[in-house]
């Protein structure tokens, strides 16, 4: 499943995520608590995707960071995230 970068609100329900939170892809690389948000996963299935390749990663000493280009295939691609690390 795609996550949307907007909180969409149904009538009877409240957004799952406020639109405030979502961070926009404006930036060139994001934190790790930040990919996991706009993927809609966890942290720790971003640091197995990161682990197996399936997302890249810069660092510089302990930072780690994702780069937007590598979040966008992941969000672009036909597979389900959940798919990839299979």
């Amino acid at each position: 499943m795609k996550m949307k970068l907007e909180a969409e609100v149904d009538s009877a329900s409240e957004a799952i995520v406020p639109s405030s939170i979502l961070p926009t892809l404006s930036k060139f690389s994001y934190s790790r608590e930040e990919s996991a948000l706009i993927l809609g996963i966890s942290v720790r299935q971003v640091d197995t995707y990161l682990q197996r390749g399936l997302l890249e990663k810069r660092q510089r000493g302990r930072r780690v960071t994702i780069p937007v280009e590598s979040l966008w295939k992941a969000l672009h691609s036909d597979q389900n995230p959940s798919q990839l690390a299979a």
